[in-house]
């Protein structure tokens, strides 16, 4: 096998965990939002007064904001390893998929994780 079709090789490994990581992270911002809806009615049914776990509710919101800084950094990852292969000789290999005429900085829309981060791929 060539060098080249080597390197090819491990691009496409690399962009496959890639989205694999943009896709847990956006699944576990999911998860942490279904869990925050859970509280308040399980609060009440165990018949807890509103001041009581107010604790809880701060820090899954530091949770939220954790992860929601998580998924910025892996952006600024994807946006990193895309200039790389731009200034590489794996610029032939795709790591992104998407229309390179996707804005960047817009909003996300609903049921597209990372649309816009697959598109500056």
């Amino acid at each position: 096998m060539k060098r080249i079709e080597m390197a090819r090789g491990t691009a496409a490994g690399v962009a496959d965990t890639l989205f694999q990581t943009e896709d847990a992270i956006d699944r576990a911002m999911s998860q942490i939002a279904v869990f925050a809806q859970v509280l308040p009615v399980a609060g009440k049914e165990a018949g807890f007064a509103a001041t009581r776990g107010q604790a809880v509710y701060e820090r899954l919101a530091e949770a939220m904001v954790a992860q929601s800084q998580a998924r910025a950094k892996i952006v600024q990852v994807h946006e990193l390893l895309a200039e790389l292969k731009a200034d590489s000789h794996m610029r032939t290999v795709a790591i992104g998929g998407g229309s390179k005429d996707t804005p960047v900085g817009g909003t996300i829309p609903p049921g597209n994780h990372l649309a816009v981060v697959h598109a500056v791929g």
